[in-house]
């Protein structure tokens, strides 16, 4: 008791200390928690003000490769223009060049071979020079070569004639003959002469190089994008910069670039790992203090239990010690001691002498033997047991097997047949039938692709043809999906097609399914902003044929680049 009462007073400063120190190191896990959370917030600050001049710098590079990428596709329509309006290449300018080098050789041969006229007027005086009026004035000279013969009149004065040679003729020929075929060539280029054929095969092969370039500009700047999700991207970005710049405070102001946000960025990240260090290690003290006061008051109610239950052995020992001397005295309990301690010797002997023979009688081995005894008991009893179960199992196998006898099972076996065929001959029936069934709805099926074929293909002629000229026609497959398109004689598969041409005509194909159900009530054609690889020209007719599907359904038109679709005629712009 005593001890306890000491221990209990010796403890009271050290719990002291304890609570001290346990309060210190809270306060600093709320204040460094405090800071860690001021650093998330100025990291996070910090970060989006970073995000947000990446963001800027993205919209600039996005509204850079938009721009060019619209630049090229201008580029691209007034190439294919040029390109489409110049009939001459290479080939055929090396054609009209070789001719025109002939015919500059057979007309200097012509000089040197046919005989050359000079006519010179001595007065002025009217003459007729090949069937030509000519009025000469004095010293007034004409000259010109005579391939078969000339004629020279001074009305009622005198008329010459002049007749070339054979070689003559020969070199005349053949030079009418090299301007016929270099004016063929011409015609076939659509040019007037050598120098158009230059200029004009001058401007396809710039076209053809501004063309290139403009591919390149859109592999290079698109990328695996679209032209419109390129600018939904901007859009985007420039949706995020402004939500931004509206709810950033204005302290502290945003960095001027890009580099400065993240170095601020790198700053707030390492502060923020200090902080989040540091109330680890605040955090940790303050539950290790913690941790050392809940013990320290364990072992304090632990002493003050273990006070009280001595208090009470105490109190407890005192009346009894009261009770015995009521009813003995010392002198007897004395005397009852040493009885009871004679007692106590008159035993230990007594043991001292069993555990001598004990160990004469070899107990380890007695105590071998015995636990082999019960082992074999228990194996025996159990062996009994089994073979009473399997006895009871005989019995039973045996009574049943009595009642049923043989016959009793052929006819289970007969019965289990008969159910058999009648499930086999019950699957045969279905599978029969549902075989006649898969028949039935593939031939209906080929049946009605064959009804639609036709009206289809057909409504999708009628529409190309406006579109693509009057030699236009496809061919279906058995989906009803396009197969080939046949233009100007020329067939190609719709794998084989240009991305426009298949763009444009994957929308004729809906614009003529909806035409077809127009009759039983219709249903609307959706477009949402496509034929963006389609040139100027072509979207001239593909206007033209979107007014004129109309006429029959529905046609919605979803676009950002409204003038793509202001050749459809009996359009109606609504902006939302």
């Amino acid at each position: 008791l005593e001890r306890i009462t000491d221990e209990l007073a010796r403890s009271t400063p050290e719990r002291e200390t304890l609570v001290e120190v346990f309060e210190r190191a809270t306060l600093t896990e709320d204040e460094e928690r405090k800071h860690r959370e001021d650093a998330q917030i100025a990291f996070e600050r910090a970060r989006a003000d970073s995000e947000y001049r990446r963001h800027q710098i993205e919209v600039d590079q996005l509204t850079e490769r938009h721009s060019r990428v619209i630049e090229a596709q201008v580029q691209l329509g007034q190439a294919d223009e040029v390109v489409d309006s110049i009939v001459i290449d290479v080939e055929l300018l090396a054609e009209i060049e070789d001719a025109y080098l002939e015919l500059a050789k057979l007309r200097a041969a012509t000089q040197r071979a046919l005989p050359g006229v000079t006519v010179k007027a001595l007065t002025d005086v009217d003459v007729i020079i090949e069937a030509d009026a000519v009025s000469l004035t004095a010293d007034e000279e004409r000259t010109f070569s005579v391939d078969a013969t000339a004629s020279i009149v001074v009305p009622d004065v005198i008329e010459i004639t002049v007749t070339a040679g054979t070689d003559g003729a020969d070199v005349a020929g053949a030079l009418e003959e090299a301007e016929a075929r270099y004016e063929e060539l011409c015609r076939r280029g659509d040019v007037t002469g050598l120098p158009d054929a230059r200029v004009k095969a001058d401007l396809a092969s710039e076209a053809l190089r501004n063309r290139a370039t403009a591919v390149e500009t859109f592999e290079r700047d698109l990328r695996d994008l679209t032209l419109e999700a390129l600018a939904n991207k901007i859009q985007r970005l420039n949706h995020k910069i402004a939500e931004f710049e509206a709810t950033r405070v204005e302290i502290p102001p945003i960095p001027d670039d890009l580099t400065v946000a993240q170095d601020i960025e790198r700053s707030a990240h390492d502060a923020v790992t200090a902080a989040r260090e540091s109330a680890g290690r605040a955090d940790d003290l303050a539950r290790t203090a913690k941790a050392k006061l809940v013990d320290f008051d364990l072992g304090h109610v632990h002493l003050k239990a273990q006070l009280e239950i001595a208090e009470s052995a105490v109190s407890s020992a005192v009346r009894m010690l009261t009770v015995s001397r009521e009813e003995r005295s010392d002198d007897e309990l004395t005397a009852a001691e040493d009885d009871a301690r004679t007692a106590v010797t008159a035993a230990e002997v007594a043991i001292a002498e069993l555990t001598e023979r004990l160990a004469a009688l070899d107990a380890d081995t007695l105590e071998t033997l015995l636990e082999n005894a019960r082992a074999a008991h228990v194996r025996s009893t159990k062996d009994l047991q089994a073979i009473e179960d399997h006895r009871r199992e005989l019995e039973i196998t045996l009574t049943v097997e009595t009642d049923r006898g043989p016959a009793r099972s052929c006819d289970e076996a007969a019965t289990r047949l008969i159910e058999a065929r009648i499930r086999h001959d019950h699957l045969t029936s279905r599978a029969a039938a549902a075989k006649a069934l898969y028949d039935t709805f593939v031939r209906h099926r080929q049946e009605a692709r064959q009804r639609y074929n036709q009206p289809f293909r057909a409504r999708i002629e009628q529409l190309g043809r406006i579109v693509f000229g009057s030699t236009f026609a496809i061919t279906l497959n058995d989906d009803l999906s396009i197969g080939t398109r046949t233009l100007d004689g020329t067939t190609l598969a719709f794998g084989q097609l240009s991305t426009g041409a298949q763009e444009q005509l994957g929308l004729l194909a809906r614009l003529a399914c909806a035409m077809l159900v127009s009759a039983d009530g219709g249903a609307p054609v959706i477009i949402d902003d496509a034929l963006g690889w389609s040139d100027p020209g072509r979207l001239d007719r593909m206007g033209a044929a979107i007014s004129s599907a109309a006429d029959d359904c529905q046609v919605i038109i979803l676009t950002c680049v409204p003038d793509r679709y202001s050749a459809v005629g009996k359009a109606r712009t609504v902006r939302i």
